[in-house]
Order: structure tokens, then sequence, then C-alpha cells
């Protein structure tokens, strides 16, 4: 198995984990026993990113390869992870409520790229 890069951000507020995952072989590492566990089967096809979701403590795990670590793309897999977790607590990702939805994609934001700047997977 390729070097993996995982790390766990603690979104105390409402109670949930995000996992930030970069491997050379993302596909494989989200078809193993934990991940599958978690979330279910991995979905089929070719993915450069994908946030999947569920686990029976509201975990969130972003799944990236090196070679795509953009700066769009991250913030497309963050904002999947600010809507589930708006969703599970019942709170309308819309108009209403579109400020605490920024304010917590602005966190993850935050986290999700600190521990991206950090990770030494291909860069070697």
């Amino acid at each position: 198995m390729a070097k993996a890069y995982i790390r766990r951000i603690s979104v105390p507020i409402y109670n949930v984990d995000v996992f930030v995952i970069v491997s050379e072989n993302a596909a494989a590492l989200r078809s193993s026993k934990r991940w599958v566990a978690l979330f279910g089967e991995a979905p089929e096809g070719e993915w450069n990113a994908l946030c999947s979701s569920g686990g029976p403590n509201g975990e969130i795990a972003l799944f990236f390869k090196p070679e795509h670590l953009l700066s769009g793309l991250v913030a497309h897999e963050v904002f999947h992870a600010t809507h589930r977790i708006m969703e599970w607590k019942g709170e309308p990702f819309d108009e209403t409520k579109h400020e605490q939805g920024a304010s917590l994609h602005e966190f993850l934001m935050g986290r999700v790229t600190y521990c991206l700047n950090r990770c030494p997977v291909g860069r070697d």
C-alpha cells in the first residue's frame, strides 16, 4: 500500500470529526476495511478527490490524490463536508442560515489547508 497521510479535524460545536487523507493510491485506501466499515462501499470509477460521510459518530473523510491538491478541488470537497454537517444538524443550508454555513466552511477550509500544507505525501 502506498504511503498515506491521515489527519483528524475535530469540529466540537457540531460533534463531528473530519479526516483529511492524502494517498498516492487514494481509491484503494478508500476501499480498505477501515473506511468501508464507516462509509460503506467505495464509489466505482475514477476520481481525484472524494468526500465520504456517515459512520456511527458522524465522521467525514476527504480523500485526495497528492497530484490533485488544488485549491478549487479542496474547496469543492470541503463544501460537500460543510453541507453534510449542516444537513446532519438539521440546519438549512440556504439564505436563512448562509452565515452559519459560511463560518463552518471557513473553519473547515482553514483546518484542511493547514493539514494539506504539512502533507509529505507526493513531495519526495
